[in-house]
């Protein structure tokens, strides 16, 4: 990619706009240096990373690496032969692996890290060995400590003694009286590394000494009286050996600490790698960014997306646009007043997509899609070139015309206000070319402009698409938003006429401009309108879409445990059948009239309980007489007479008499007729009924809330809304009971008795 083009979209500003988060010093040359990738699973890489470090910040906050010293130029040093570091070198790398311990802590402690974070806590380890010898021979203030050696505290307890004892006889001295007149001040110092008096210039009239120093004015001597030479001497002498075996230590120390420069080395890296990411983390997050979902193809979709700078300039200001480019589309046309945002949006689509090519997080609402362009070019503000004295337009064609050069099909193409610069008519005419020619390579192009012609085109093309930077009319301010499938006005006319214009000047200004472009306005604005009209309209019927999808997906729920609860309950008859059976196997055993006798009769009652007699009835042939049971509705009545030909029987049920088809007639025994006049409704099957109706008067309160709970899984099953519950009133005793079940039944979003007849509930299901 160009350098131009990432300066064009002010990709340099957003990385100097994320360097205040970085929490060292060591990750300004990786941020610096952070360019868009163009392939998918670097990228992909990237953010996964990015992703660890912002949930673990936005849950536990940041890691502790702020203060952490730099120690790049002591490791330099380090990896250089004979080299020997001073105190506060190794001072500097005892504080950067106590800062190390304390990100090894900090992630150790995370309840739930990622693959590159486990990765971190594996391959850097607290090197606390090095900490401790480092801390056991320097002390905070840069010495070295009198235990590093044996030998260094015998010198130094050697030293203390000869010190205290010059400095007593040199007070002595100074006590003395022949001493006193001569002396300028009563101190001890050091001159040349010897214990001296500040005595006055006569000093030799009463002793011998050696003079080591003067001061400014010469009034004073600083002078080694002669007795103190050799204890000087002494001193010298320790103060060599001490200086010695320290340079020992320290030689030593760094002889240690280079057995571990590998590691250091790798600590510095994690600290960089981290801290890149912790900066990335916390941009984003006080950026209010999301993770991108970047693809080799497809719709390039950002909802309100914002461009990092302008808020930084603007705050909450800041108007955030829709980024929508389909992947059949090739040609996006922005159009809009002066200063309404056009640049601004161009900007904005060119700048996330770099940043979501760089792995960064983008400015937007949730679920950004963004697919991979092979490359990105930007064309944006005046490209005048005073060095080979080209104009700017002739500056702009020679860049895009580069930029055809170099494309194969696959990039995207920033230009701002294309075909600036010139004749409009011309302009218009070029343009067109141009976008028609970067459509036929596979290219996709966004352009920004004025032209009005170029407005028409994004309509009669099908590879086209316009969109419009919103303006107030009434206020007469940009709303710097995006309104796609329209075009923004430049608006200048009506700016006139709001301000107050004479009609007549208007007048003559729309014949200049003329009557057909002035109506090609109005379509425009005609057309804007429709398409906002058709965007409600769409959005309504996908909130019913969705409604009904939601209500598919309670039904299919509902469904599941229907089946289950069926499931269970056959499976527990299944259970009580297989003990019937093992019964009557048991009474068969034992061979006797009365075991025979009784297992006759449980097998008769298993066959009624299972349904087996009334399979057997429904084979046998109808005649006139035969009871009958209606399928689905559970009456009774009998058969009055016979129509072959037909199919149909003629079936007298109390005072009524109906013509049923055969196949819905089931043939009964008389003693059936009566239990089931009795206490039979509607029984409920498998089989749907157009009538969702169930009566239970007559039958008991436990027999009734059974089938009624089995009715109301079936109307469930079929996506029934509404049914009816024939209860009578009676004592009241059933119709309590059957509104207790309903007011539990979570089926039931309303029931009520019905106006006509108390006796019955009209439910309304879910």
């Amino acid at each position: 990619m160009p350098d131009n083009t990432l300066h064009h979209l002010d990709f340099f500003k957003l990385l100097n706009l994320v360097k205040p988060y970085l929490l060292t010093s060591y990750a300004d040359d990786d941020l610096v240096n952070l360019r868009p990738f163009y392939d998918l699973e670097k990228i992909k890489e990237r953010q996964d990373i990015l992703q660890e470090f912002y949930d673990v910040i936005t849950q536990f906050g940041k890691p502790p690496l702020a203060g952490i010293p730099d120690i790049r130029d002591v490791l330099k040093r380090l990896s250089v032969g004979n080299s020997v570091l001073d105190p506060k070198e190794f001072l500097l790398l005892q504080d950067f692996l106590s800062y190390v311990q304390g990100l090894i802590s900090y992630l150790k402690k995370l309840p739930k890290k990622g693959r590159y974070l486990t990765y971190i806590l594996g391959i850097i380890n607290p090197l606390t060995e090095v900490e401790r010898k480092i801390k056991k021979t320097i002390n905070r203030e840069g010495f070295v400590e009198d235990s590093a050696s044996y030998e260094l505290l015998e010198i130094r307890r050697e030293l203390h003694v000869k010190r205290t004892k010059i400095k007593k006889y040199l007070e002595k001295l100074m006590e003395s009286d022949r001493f006193r007149s001569l002396l300028q001040d009563t101190y001890i110092t050091i001159r040349n590394g010897r214990y001296v008096l500040p005595m006055k210039p006569n000093f030799n009239q009463a002793i011998d000494g050696i003079v080591h120093d003067y001061s400014h004015t010469l009034k004073t001597s600083f002078v080694e009286p002669i007795e103190c030479v050799s204890l000087n001497n002494e001193i010298n002498v320790l103060e060599k050996r001490e200086k010695e075996e320290e340079e020992r230590i320290l030689r030593e120390l760094t002889s240690y600490v280079n057995t571990y420069l590998g590691s250091l080395h790798r600590h510095l890296e994690v600290v960089k790698e981290v801290d890149f990411f912790c900066g990335l983390s916390l941009f984003s997050i006080d950026f209010g960014c999301v993770r991108p979902e970047v693809t080799e193809n497809g719709d390039l979709y950002i909802k309100n997306a914002v461009n990092p700078l302008l808020r930084t300039y603007k705050g909450d200001a800041t108007v955030p646009i829709d980024i929508i480019l389909e992947e059949e589309k090739k040609v996006l046309i922005i159009s809009g007043p002066n200063a309404g945002g056009k640049t601004v949006a161009l900007k904005t689509i060119g700048l996330l997509l770099l940043m979501a090519y760089s792995g960064m997080f983008i400015p937007a609402s949730i679920n950004p899609k963004i697919p991979l362009y092979k490359r990105i070019y930007a064309l944006v503000g005046d490209e005048q070139d005073f060095s080979k004295d080209l104009s700017s337009f002739t500056s702009h064609v020679i860049t895009i015309k580069n930029i055809y050069q170099e494309s194969s099909g696959g990039e995207l193409i920033l230009i701002d206000e294309i075909g600036g610069g010139t004749d409009p008519q011309e302009a218009s005419a070029l343009s067109m070319g141009i976008m028609d020619a970067f459509a036929e390579k596979g290219c996709k192009l966004v352009v920004t402009t004025h032209l009005g012609h170029l407005k028409g085109y994004g309509f009669t093309k099908e590879f086209a698409k316009n969109a419009a930077c919103e303006y107030d009319p009434v206020r007469m301010v940009p709303l710097y938003k995006l309104t796609y499938g329209t075009v923004g006005m430049s608006n200048a006319l009506n700016v006139a006429k709001n301000v107050g214009f004479p009609d007549s000047i208007l007048e003559k200004s729309i014949r200049y401009l003329g009557e057909q472009e002035y109506m090609m306005y109005s379509i425009f604005d005609a057309l804007r309108k429709k398409e906002e009209e058709l965007a409600r309209e769409r959005e309504e019927i996908l909130q019913v879409k969705l409604s009904l999808k939601n209500k598919l997906r309670r039904i299919e729920e509902k469904k599941e445990e229907i089946i289950k609860r069926f499931e269970e309950r056959y499976k527990n008859k299944i259970e009580i059948l297989d003990e019937r059976i093992r019964e009557i196997e048991r009474e068969v055993s034992k061979k006797e009239k009365v075991s025979v006798k009784r297992a006759k009769e449980i097998l008769n009652e298993v066959k009624r309980e299972s349904g087996i007699d009334k399979k057997e009835q429904e084979d046998k042939p109808l005649k006139v007489g035969d009871f009958v049971k209606i399928k689905n509705l559970g009456s009774v009545g009998y058969i009055s007479d016979l129509e072959d030909s037909s199919g149909e029987c003629e079936v007298v049920i109390g005072n009524i008499r109906t013509r049923i088809g055969k196949e819905k007639l089931i043939k009964i025994d008389r003693v059936e007729e009566r239990v089931t006049n009795e206490t039979t409704g509607v029984k409920v099957t498998s089989e749907k009924v157009d009538v969702w109706k169930l009566n239970l008067r007559g039958m008991k309160v436990e027999e009734a809330i059974e089938c009624l709970d089995r009715f109301m899984d079936r109307a469930v099953l079929n996506g029934v809304n509404k049914v009816t519950i024939l209860h009578g009133i009676g004592t009241g005793k059933l119709m309590l009971k059957v509104r207790e079940y309903l007011s539990q039944s979570k089926y039931v979003s309303n029931f009520k008795l019905d106006e006509k007849n108390p006796g019955i509930t009209v439910v309304e299901l879910t």
